[in-house]
C-alpha cells in the first residue's frame, strides 16, 4: 500500500518535472505561462506533503508506546496511529450537530474517541474552543465515561469575530455583527445538551 503510494507520487511528480522543463524553454512573457508555473509548484508542493505523510506514517508504526494506556472499560488501548486509514477512531458513527466548526469530519470523530480514556487525573482543557462546535464533539466523547463523573470540560478562547476567516466557516449560521465576544450568553440561545458540562474562559 505505502509502496504504491510512493510510486505513484514518483510518477506525478516526473510528469510535473517535464512540464516544468518545457516551460522552462523560454522565459515567462505572459501571466498565462507564470500562472501555470505557479500551478506546478503548488501541486509539487502537495505531492511533499503526500510523501511527508507517507514518512510520518512509516516512523509511527516503527515506534511502541512505552505504557499501556486503556480506555475506562479495559476494552481498548490507545496506539500510535498517523495517517492511517485503520485508526480506531474513524468508525465512530457520530451524531450530527448545527453548530459550525473549523474541524474535520475525522477531527471530530477523534475527539469523541479520545473520552474514553480520561482517567480522572487532572482537568480536561480545550484551548481554542471558537463557538462550540468542537466542544461538543469533545464533551460527548466524555459523558461516557465513569472517570468524567463530575468533571467538566474547560474552554479557553479570546472569543473575538474576525470577519477575514470566520465568516466563511459560519456558513451563515451566525451574523458575525451581533457576534457576543463570550459565548456564554450564546449557549443559552442555543444550548445543546452537553454544554451543561463545561465552563467558559477568556483570554485576550
Amino acid at each position: 500500500m505505502a509502496r504504491s503510494l510512493l510510486n505513484s507520487i514518483v510518477r506525478r511528480a516526473r510528469g510535473l518535472k517535464r512540464r516544468l522543463t518545457e516551460l522552462g524553454g523560454v522565459l515567462p512573457t505572459s501571466g498565462a505561462d507564470e500562472a501555470s508555473i505557479n500551478k506546478i509548484v503548488d501541486e509539487l508542493d502537495r505531492l511533499l506533503i503526500e510523501a511527508q505523510d507517507l514518512q510520518r506514517s512509516w516512523v509511527a508504526r516503527q515506534r511502541k508506546i512505552s505504557a499501556t494506556i486503556a480506555n475506562f472499560d479495559g476494552g481498548s488501548q490507545l496506539n500510535i496511529c498517523v495517517m492511517s486509514p485503520n485508526a480506531p477512531w474513524r468508525s465512530r458513527v457520530l451524531e450530527k450537530i448545527d453548530t459550525p466548526t473549523m474541524i474535520s469530519h475525522e477531527e471530530a470523530q477523534y475527539y469523541d474517541f479520545i473520552g474514553a480514556f480520561y482517567d480522572g487525573i487532572g482537568r480536561a482543557l480545550e484551548l481554542g474552543s471558537w463557538i462550540g462546535g468542537s466542544t461538543q464533539y469533545i464533551v460527548r466523547g466524555h459523558i461516557t465515561n465513569p472517570r468524567f463523573s463530575g468533571q467538566r470540560l474547560h474552554v479557553v478562547d479570546d472569543f473575538i469575530w474576525r470577519v477575514s476567516w470566520m465568516n466563511s466557516y459560519a456558513g451563515g449560521a451566525y451574523v458575525p455583527t451581533f457576534f457576543v465576544v463570550m459565548y456564554a450568553p450564546l449557549v443559552r440561545l442555543r444550548p445543546p445538551p452537553p454544554f451543561s458540562r463545561h465552563s467558559v474562559h477568556r483570554q485576550p
